[in-house]
């Protein structure tokens, strides 16, 4: 027995021995277990953490690119025509109408032709004046039009010129909403609102297929609220509406976080989530998915369990072993060991099985990921490309096409220099060539750059088209170029516009300068005026020198009708109406305009020819106009038709006039004719064809004739000729022709109050007013002519009348001169006179309470007749 105990403590031992091996074996497997589920976790969570990622960056892209669309549609030609009109004078039946139109097709296109994966993006889009007033409300649903139910004024905001992502939910029903302010000259003018299609973003860019994966995403705002509610609230529904995870989504984003979602059978589920911000957005994107799918089935801490539990249990075996029969100990350890090696093994191919699953849910998401960008790239209508070092394209997206004529498939390999022009591309060099530069080489992040204003030409030649290119430099995995990627941009109507904005700054210089010149030239036209006028009835001057002086006299008459007609083109005022025939100042203005060009003019008027009630000048512009286009538009001659002939216009016609009498003027060439498509925009200001042009002269006309209550209208075929037609309103009274001679003054009694600024003016009436029986005192300026005027009536000698200058440089001019005498005498009798014939005043003096207008210069039988009238209150 003694020699056997030995020989059992030594299997004892043994056993012992083993059994120690044996957990430490299994321990070494489950801690190696422990650390690769440790480290799947960490590489699921940061996987899934740059997946968000990047897709909260596409779907970042996507709104900022709705924000570029909507930016570039408020710098549509239509929107900043409809308020040019508006500054104009035009009202809805005369321009703002047609504006408001060309704007709706604008918006029905817009709605057409934003999609995404071949549905339409946009529901809806609404422009507002800033004043709240709905001006245009196009739907792609006319049923469901969108945006009727919502108030739109309070998105109002007119201090604040950048756009902005609106959220609005009704209910169970989400609105999104995209507001662009719209400037004028500065000023805010209104705003356009576009409603995105909820459904579509959900369907296209939130959604996944649920087949392999059971991941759930969605857009929160800043406070965790769901942007798009699911429709199958009975599975998501119980998601999204857990405590736990209404609770991660109001927390810090960028952090993978595990919650317990209480199921309704009172079962519970790990879950994880995350929440990354959208880029450029107000909104988070949260995606969430079972953490089995992520993490594994096996957590970390289950196994330090089963490590404790297994070691245990071995050694109480051990125990057991050993105070039992050392052979069954040895046997059962032997029977223990075999089966822990067949578990590990089952446990190895079942992480195996669980590791390639999960790597073919990478690769699909990674596949769904680049579907939705190449979705997006192929969908832009930016043109989105790659080129290498040697200045060839890489791939450049579908928009190629649109933009230079070559398809994207023909683009790749071209040269960067066989589309831009030659200066274009040496400021692509240059540009390219500091950010190349050796102080820039041993950068990890090398800049991106921006070229404003390039020049490329369209694949056939036929027109260039101005670009915006914004890209950057592609590095390789040890931070070298090696390409250049980067987004470009038409900006082709953006340039137009400018260029156009720059000439409405040049015409106004000249408004401006013409109407100083005009209104200095008059002045010392009246000057002249006046001396001849005086100098005609000095008896002492011999018959011939009468007759050269009253020539002289009509050639200041002439030269006045010339600067009224340089204030109407270049103000385009009211007009200071007259009854007259239009035929003679036709004849006259068509021969002088055609006089020189390769032009022959012919004229038609009936002798029994209606009158009109009209500013001659402004009429006579209007014609002058039209002839001018009629000799541009036969530059190798032809011939130039003008007549005219009274016109009834009864009820039912579609012309916008009111039924009654009119004269009908027509102007015919023989020209090349306007497109179909040019018609109905040729009366907008600053539209033209032509390379030399400003693009006025039509919009001026139509501006004139319908400041006389009238109409004009146009037919044109290309290679036949262009009509225009012009509709006046005729008057019913007749004039009574005055002797053509008829130099006898009418004099009267009384003082005579003259404000006038020039001395020259000043000097001549000076020595007219003793010549007409009248007393005359002088005013410089407003101030000192009521000074006078409150003096003389203190003494009893009140002005029989009073002469006021409308303008006055630096002082008191003429109307709120007249508005403080009313305030002193409301009878006073008071005669408006001013160079500047466009002034409003001077259509409509007895508004402003004159009683009656004289425009400079005048002669002396025309202030004598005038006075006569307004003191013995014939007028």
């Amino acid at each position: 027995m003694q020699s056997v105990r030995p020989h059992r403590l030594r299997g004892n031992l043994a056993v012992i021995a083993m059994g120690a091996l044996l957990v430490g074996y299994i321990a070494f497997l489950l801690i190696a277990n422990y650390k690769s589920q440790i480290e799947l976790q960490k590489s699921g969570s940061e996987k899934m953490r740059l997946d968000t990622e990047k897709q909260a960056d596409a779907i970042g892209y996507f709104f900022f690119e709705q924000k570029d669309y909507l930016k570039n549609l408020v710098e549509k030609r239509e929107i900043s025509a409809f308020y040019e009109n508006k500054a104009l004078g035009m009202s809805v039946e005369y321009g703002l109408r047609y504006s408001l139109f060309g704007i709706s097709k604008v918006f029905d296109l817009f709605l057409e032709k934003r999609r995404l994966a071949g549905e339409k993006t946009y529901t809806g889009i609404t422009f507002l004046e800033s004043d709240g007033t709905e001006l245009v409300d196009r739907a792609v649903d006319k049923d469901n039009p969108g945006q009727a139910n919502l108030d739109l004024k309070k998105f109002l905001d007119p201090g604040n010129p950048e756009q902005k992502i609106l959220v609005e939910r009704q209910g169970s029903f989400c609105q999104i909403m995209i507001s662009t302010p719209y400037f004028f000259k500065g000023a805010f003018a209104g705003q356009v609102i576009a409603t995105i299609s909820a459904d579509t973003v959900y369907r296209h860019l939130i959604k996944t297929t649920l087949g392999a994966s059971k991941r759930l995403e969605n857009i929160v705002t800043a406070k965790g609220e769901l942007l798009f509610l699911p429709a199958d609230w009975s599975h998501e529904g119980e998601i999204w509406g857990s405590p736990d995870l209404k609770e991660l989504c109001a927390s810090v984003p960028g952090q993978v976080q595990r919650f317990r979602w209480g199921r309704e059978n009172s079962s519970k589920v790990d879950m994880v989530a995350i929440r990354v911000p959208i880029p450029d957005t107000p909104f988070f994107l949260v995606v969430v998915e079972p953490a089995a799918d992520l993490l594994g089935h096996n957590s970390p801490h289950h196994l330090l369990a089963v490590l404790a539990i297994l070691s245990l249990a071995i050694l109480g075996g051990v125990a057991v072993i050993v105070r039992g029969n050392t052979r069954n100990l040895v046997l059962q350890a032997r029977l223990q060991e075999a089966a822990e090696r067949g578990q590990a093994v089952e446990d190895k191919n079942r992480q195996l099985e669980q590791e390639i699953g999960e790597r073919q849910l990478a690769e699909q998401a990674l596949q769904e990921s680049e579907a939705q960008y190449r979705l997006l790239a192929e969908n832009v209508i930016d043109v989105i490309w790659t080129m290498d070092l040697n200045w060839k394209f890489t791939y450049a997206s579908p928009s190629c096409e649109r933009l230079s004529g070559y398809n994207d498939k023909e683009i790749v390999g071209l040269h960067l220099d066989q589309l831009l022009t030659p200066d274009s591309m040496d400021l692509c060099k240059k540009t390219l060539a500091d950010l190349l530069s050796a102080d820039n080489l041993g950068r990890q992040d090398y800049p991106h750059f921006l070229l404003p204003q390039l020049e490329l030409r369209f694949k056939d030649g036929s027109k260039s088209v101005y670009i915006e290119v914004n890209g950057s430099i592609i590095t390789d995995s040890q931070g070298q170029p090696e390409g250049l990627m980067g987004v470009t941009r038409d900006i082709t109507d953006r340039k137009q516009l400018e260029e156009q904005f720059l000439q409405a700054q040049k015409m106004e210089a000249v408004g401006t300068l013409a109407g100083g010149i005009a209104h200095d030239f008059n002045n010392i036209l009246m000057a002249i005026l006046g001396n001849i006028s005086l100098a005609v009835r000095d008896e002492e001057i011999s018959p011939q020198v009468q007759d050269r002086l009253i020539q002289a006299e009509k050639a200041c008459l002439r030269a006045q009708a010339l600067s009224q007609q340089l204030l109407a083109f270049a103000k385009g005022g009211m007009p200071v109406k007259k009854i007259f025939s239009v035929a003679e100042p036709l004849i006259e203005s068509t021969a002088f305009t055609c006089a020189g060009s390769p032009v022959k003019c012919e004229t038609s008027f009936p002798e029994n020819l209606w009158l009109i009630e009209a500013d001659p000048g402004q009429i006579v512009q209007v014609i002058q106009n039209l002839t001018i286009n009629a000799i541009q538009a036969m530059p190798a001659g032809g011939t130039n038709k003008i007549w005219a002939e009274n016109f009834t216009l009864g009820s039912g016609s579609d012309l916008p006039l009111s039924p009654g009498r009119y004269i009908k003027i027509s102007v015919r060439d023989q020209g090349m004719g306007i497109p179909a498509e040019h018609l109905p925009r040729i009366f907008d200001p600053y539209f033209t064809t032509k390379r030399k042009g400003s693009g006025l002269g039509l919009a001026s006309a139509f501006a004139i004739i319908k400041n006389h209550h009238g109409h004009i209208a146009v037919e044109s075929k290309l290679g036949v000729g262009t009509t225009f037609t012009i509709y006046l309103p005729a008057v019913e009274r007749q004039i009574n022709p005055q002797p053509k001679e008829d130099r006898g003054l009418l004099a009267g009694k009384g003082k005579i109050l003259v404000m006038d600024d020039e001395e020259m003016v000043r000097e001549v009436l000076g020595k007219m007013f003793p010549l007409l029986g009248y007393e005359a005192e002088f005013a410089g300026d407003g101030s000192e002519a009521i000074e006078m005027f409150v003096q003389a009536q203190g003494i009893g000698q009140a002005f029989a009348a009073v002469i006021l200058d409308l303008t006055v440089p630096g002082g008191m001019g003429g109307r709120e001169t007249m508005a403080e005498l009313l305030k002193i005498d409301t009878q006073v009798k008071a005669i408006v006179s001013s160079g500047y014939s466009d002034d409003p005043i001077m259509a409509d003096f007895q508004k402003y309470g004159f009683s009656g207008v004289i425009a400079k210069p005048y002669r002396i039988v025309e202030l004598g007749k005038l006075l006569y009238e307004v003191i013995m209150g014939k007028l």
